[in-house]
């Protein structure tokens, strides 16, 4: 039988299984899944092209001209190839300052999302606390709560925080303050946190080594798979949060990177600057995705087994 391109070779025919992956070579020896593997290729292709076409729609609209924009029957590829209009809007948004911001958001929103739960989890892990499972139900009830159900309460602590009485609407706290209720993060560095052997913190206790200490020089060091993967998906939210940036911040010089691009398009009727726009914008997640896509699917699973 003829070898299908992307199929072992000349192994075919060999009893053992490969040893990687779910079909070893005896699998493929049978025609029907051969030609069933060929049709799943075909059908994730078909899948991936589905969701890679709006970018490449995005791109070659943002080199055209305002008419050729709108064109009946539309074209992919421009007649005449618009690059100014990238210099155009990076101009006229001002990206750089919401860059900027964005970024300043994505700092304190990760030491809020990734260090405060993980002082939390450890202290569930390894610490013991009295009622510590009943904390752990009260996170994982919370999980299973709509985002817009406690939005309006969110939003009337932040306009005047109990106790202090300050309204810290406006201001990059109110993005900031609310990162620290990450009951999934929780769960997740406590998962984790309990694969550490508990002999190694009960060695750093007897040579006399505080909590904290056995936290940011033992635990944390040790969890730096689980911290990147947090991470990556912490950032990609900040930068993607469009929603409750725009109830909370109103100074536009403050706004970040989503907000502002979406007050652009509503203030200019040029669509191919509006397309470059987005396409930059696009740019910085799609790179991070590709360049840490195997701690993103790794951190599917990861901290949810106990080994």
């Amino acid at each position: 039988m003829a070898d299908i391109p992307g199929f072992p070779g000349d192994s075919i025919g060999r009893s053992e299984p490969t040893g990687r992956g779910l079909l070893s070579f005896q699998d493929f020896n049978r025609p029907r899944i051969r030609y069933g593997y060929v049709l799943l290729l075909l059908f994730l292709t078909t899948g991936a092209a589905i969701t890679i076409f709006p970018f490449v729609w995005m791109f070659f609209s943002a080199l055209k001209d305002s008419n050729e924009v709108f064109r009946i029957p539309p074209t992919l590829l421009p007649r005449s190839w618009q690059w100014s209009n990238f210099v155009k809007g990076w101009g006229e948004i001002n990206l750089v300052r919401y860059f900027s911001n964005t970024i300043k958001i994505m700092a304190g929103t990760w030491f809020m999302a990734i260090i405060m739960p993980s002082l939390a989890a450890y202290s569930l892990s390894k610490m013991r606390p009295a009622f510590g499972n009943v904390v752990l139900l009260g996170f994982m009830a919370t999980l299973m709560m709509p985002s817009q159900a406690y939005l309006i309460p969110r939003f009337l602590v932040l306009q005047k925080l109990p106790l202090i009485h300050v309204n810290l609407l406006d201001s990059y706290w109110a993005l900031w303050l609310p990162a620290i209720v990450q009951p999934f993060n929780i769960m997740l560095l406590k998962n984790f946190f309990d694969r550490i052997p508990t002999e190694l913190i009960e060695s750093a206790r007897i040579d006399g080594a505080a909590e904290l200490r056995i936290f940011g020089q033992i635990v944390f060091p040790l969890s730096k798979p689980i911290i990147a993967v947090l991470s990556i998906f912490t950032i990609n939210g900040v930068w993607n949060d469009f929603f409750w940036p725009m109830i909370v911040i109103s100074t536009q010089a403050k706004q970040p990177i989503m907000v502002a691009v979406q007050l652009f398009s509503k203030g200019t009727s040029s669509m191919n600057v509006v397309m470059a726009v987005l396409f930059m914008v696009s740019v910085p997640p799609l790179v991070v995705f590709l360049v840490f896509q195997r701690f993103i699917i790794g951190g599917m699973t990861l901290g949810s087994l106990k080994g």
